[in-house]
């Protein structure tokens, strides 16, 4: 409501210095209107004397709170700088997990790629050693050696692995003939 009026006021006062001429009831609003203003000025400052005068006159009672309302603010600001600790201890022992599992997965890379670049040379190297192999170059040379001198490789193992080979036949030229109640088998040897 203050402020209402003062606004009200305010633009009669605009309005009251513009004009040139003034009739004596403006003026009589206007000198009200800065008592209104020194009034309230007044009590304004008395109220904030008295606000503090008795700040300065803490009871007891007020003194134990404030002092209990700065003790659970410490314990707080305690309690806060505790956990954040125990946030970057956590967030270190996460990292260097991290950082161990990452070492770990590049040490088992590196050792495929080792044991990958050794096979690889392996097969190199077998493929220098061994003249045998067909390229495109000596296919007219291994198909007429293959032909040349035909290798059998009809033939059994035994568990050992020894090669059994067969004996030359004796070809019988009268078949054997074995008779049953059921059917009859004949037999070539």
């Amino acid at each position: 409501m203050y402020f209402s009026r003062l606004r009200r006021f305010s633009r009669f006062t605009l309005n009251f210095r513009t004009k040139t001429s003034q009739s004596a009831e403006d003026r009589r609003r206007w000198v009200e209107y800065r008592k209104g203003v020194a009034q309230s000025r007044k009590q304004f400052h008395d109220e904030w004397l008295a606000r503090q005068r008795q700040s300065s006159t803490i009871t007891v009672e007020e003194r134990e709170a404030v002092e209990r309302e700065k003790a659970s603010f410490t314990a707080n600001r305690l309690e806060n700088e505790r956990m954040v600790k125990w946030r970057a201890e956590k967030l270190s022992v996460k990292a260097k997990k991290q950082e161990v599992v990452k070492e770990q997965k590049k040490e088992r890379h590196l050792e495929r790629l080792s044991k990958l670049h050794e096979l690889r040379q392996a097969v190199v190297q077998k493929i220098k050693d061994e003249g045998d192999y067909i390229t495109a170059e000596n296919l007219d040379e291994k198909i007429a050696q293959a032909l040349e001198n035909p290798r059998d490789y009809n033939f059994a193992l035994t568990r050992s692995g020894e090669k059994l080979t067969a004996e030359p036949r004796k070809h019988n030229l009268l078949p054997t003939c074995v008779i049953s109640s059921y059917n009859i088998y004949i037999y070539i040897l």
